[in-house]
């Protein structure tokens, strides 16, 4: 119950951060939320690389993703609109993405999402964000796990303006409820 007052509080707040962040900690969220990069580049087959000496990334929770930032301040007014923006600017493009854990262990992303951030992550406002995802779960992972790098690349070219790396406990937290 306390879960649904939450959330119902941050839904009529409009969304404020920082609102969000303290109904965050009251629930027991723990997120890693680390920009990558924070200026324009674009994806290729050649690929991005974000090495874990750089960047304190880390495992927080079930839920992993890198996301590359698309398009910011697009005037978006509903989720029905940010999946038409989506649609133009990915199309038919190959997103691959996979961790490297200290071990040598490779870990792949195996699903896609979109986000899109009202406050924006890596930009000021209104960012729609392409995200490769797994949960670790699904792969045999525990929050001990280091990691040692990130890659991701595109069998098309792909403009972004920014990534970020996100990991968080809030899958852990409401399936913990139901078990």
């Amino acid at each position: 119950m306390k879960y649904l007052i939450v959330l119902f509080s941050i839904i009529i707040s409009g969304c404020d951060q920082q609102f969000i962040k303290l109904s965050e900690q009251l629930m027991g969220i723990n997120e890693d939320l680390v920009i990558l990069s924070n200026h324009p580049q674009t994806l290729t087959s050649d690929g991005l690389v974000f090495s874990n000496q750089e960047n304190k990334i880390k495992i927080t929770g079930n839920s992993l993703s890198i996301c590359l930032v698309l398009k910011t301040n697009s005037a978006i007014t509903s989720f029905h609109q940010a999946k038409q923006y989506y649609n133009k600017i990915v199309g038919n493009k190959k997103l691959i993405g996979y961790l490297t854990l200290k071990s040598g262990r490779t870990i792949d992303f195996k699903n896609t999402s979109q986000e899109w951030n009202i406050h924006g992550i890596v930009t000021e406002k209104d960012e729609l964000s392409f995200c490769l995802t797994t949960f670790y779960k699904e792969q045999n992972l525990s929050t001990d796990d280091e990691i040692l790098r990130i890659n991701i690349s595109s069998n098309e070219p792909l403009p972004t303006l920014g990534v970020y790396w996100r990991s968080s406990n809030i899958d852990d937290l409401f399936n913990e409820k139901k078990n």
